[in-house]
């Protein structure tokens, strides 16, 4: 599968032996080429998380990401903070559909590794896997890849919240309102 000529999220389940079932492009759902299943919407009928779920995206590194961008003079490669937002950002790609109504993640721990350089140019495929579900905690592995080699790895925590109360508490920080 390439899933550098994929324009969304992919989506893969472990569950049952389960094969690839779909690309989730913003909310439109398109079967996957190699199975016959589809993801229904999460208003259309209710998705659980599991251990094992994983989720997977690639990018191809630009000028953008390099580290000469990002305060680090003279060093042309993709930057660490971009592999940690690429990370998290699948990790909640990936959980999102799952959730009810009303709720999102959060990041709470990144412990990263950036393990290689990758040259601007390249791609990078960063692939997460949901490893445990502690109530409202969910703790992924990911990995990233460049065409070469693994890139980086990653513990990963985030944390289900209401997303009213959420804002409403982070709102309250605004203007000194939660200052001590």
């Amino acid at each position: 599968m390439e899933t550098e000529k994929v324009l969304g999220v992919l989506i893969r389940s472990k569950r049952n032996d389960e094969q690839p079932s779909a690309y989730i492009l913003n909310t439109r759902v398109i079967t996957h080429p190699e199975t016959t299943d589809t993801m229904r919407p999460r208003w259309e009928e209710p998705m659980s998380l599991y251990e094992g779920m994983t989720c997977e995206r690639a990018w191809r590194v630009t000028g953008a990401e390099a580290a000469d961008r990002h305060g680090n003079p003279f060093v042309h490669v993709l930057t660490t903070p971009v592999v940690v937002e690429w990370m998290e950002e699948v990790a909640t790609a990936g959980v999102q559909p799952h959730l009810s109504e009303g709720q999102g993640t959060v990041g709470s721990v990144v412990k990263m590794t950036h393990l290689a350089p990758t040259p601007i140019g390249l791609m990078v495929k960063v692939v997460a896997t949901l490893t445990q579900i502690d109530g409202r905690r969910l703790t992924f592995w990911i990995e990233a890849f460049d065409e070469v080699e693994k890139i980086a790895e990653c513990q990963h925590e985030r944390v289900i919240v209401d997303l009213t109360r959420f804002h409403e508490k982070a709102g309250k920080k605004v203007g000194g309102a939660g200052a001590s």
